[in-house]
């Protein structure tokens, strides 16, 4: 039986700072396509920086929670994964 993995934006990025916000500046998954671990799946703008959110599986992309331009913080969900059982 398959199941169903959330990507979400990292908690441990600032540990001391955990209302920090980010900017959604690119998304590469669409729901349907097959990624394998390790393909970006969305970029955030953080401050400074450009965060790449990976694929931590292999498997096909069920749901894609944000697009460009949404902002999202620690802990939220980015995409769904279904990975074969």
């Amino acid at each position: 039986m398959p199941r169903v993995v959330d990507v979400r934006v990292p908690q441990d990025l600032w540990p001391r700072r955990a209302d920090w916000r980010g900017k959604v500046v690119a998304v590469h998954a669409t729901p349907g396509s097959r990624v394998s671990e390790g393909d970006p799946l969305a970029e955030v703008e953080i401050e400074k920086a450009v965060l790449v959110l990976e694929s931590p599986v292999s498997g096909v992309v069920v749901e894609v929670s944000v697009t460009v331009g949404d902002e999202v913080g620690p802990g939220d969900v980015v995409a769904r994964i279904e990975v074969p059982g």
